[in-house]
């Protein structure tokens, strides 16, 4: 006999509704592991086992602008223009730090941001091999060139990239290239 989440009872007792006592590997609904004869404390991160499919997450935005042009595209992002752009940064872990957190929005926001400031805010990004490359310049406009053309998708994974290659647990960068329009990387699924 086994009850509606298809757990094993023994065929003598049938368990009180909502009970788990005498299941093994039963869960409560933070994903922290529960003795059969024993709840654990509210909060408490007593016997975490890391197998639960629940997590924490946290996500900061970062505005810039920035400028580009999509080389052959039919439309009209063929030609130069600008966005003013937001980068959502989600990082997510099974576990919390020894502070409670998955990652501090500041530490978070230091290792993106920055690069971010830096690489990309207030420049054109554009395709390796375009013309407005060198154009730019000789006139001294910055210039962030990259090996694709510049879509709101690879920018997404350019800035991805970059969280990653700084240690954080990220699983979705999504670029808000307009109000109404975005683009995600990362996690299939996530």
């Amino acid at each position: 006999m086994s009850d509606r989440a298809g757990l094993a009872v023994p065929a003598d007792e049938e368990p009180a509704v909502g009970s788990r006592r005498g299941v093994t590997g039963m869960s409560d609904r933070a994903g922290l592991a529960v003795p059969a004869d024993e709840e654990p404390a509210v909060g408490s991160r007593r016997g975490v086992t890391g197998m639960s499919d629940r997590a924490w997450s946290v996500a900061v935005r970062i505005e810039f602008c920035y400028g580009h042009r999509l080389l052959d595209h039919a439309g009209r992002c063929r030609h130069a223009h600008g966005h003013n752009a937001v980068a959502e940064i989600e990082v997510r872990s099974a576990t919390l730090d020894e502070r409670d957190m998955v990652c501090d929005f500041a530490d978070l926001r230091r290792a993106v941001e920055a690069w971010v400031d830096r690489e990309l805010d207030h420049k054109m990004i554009l395709k390796r091999g375009d013309p407005l490359v060198e154009a730019l310049r000789s006139l001294g406009e910055p210039v962030y060139v990259i090996d694709t053309n510049p879509t709101a998708e690879r920018i997404a994974k350019l800035i991805h990239d970059v969280a990653a290659d700084a240690g954080l647990p990220v699983v979705r960068v999504t670029l808000w290239e307009t109000p109404s329009s975005f683009a995600t990387y990362g996690e299939a699924g996530g």
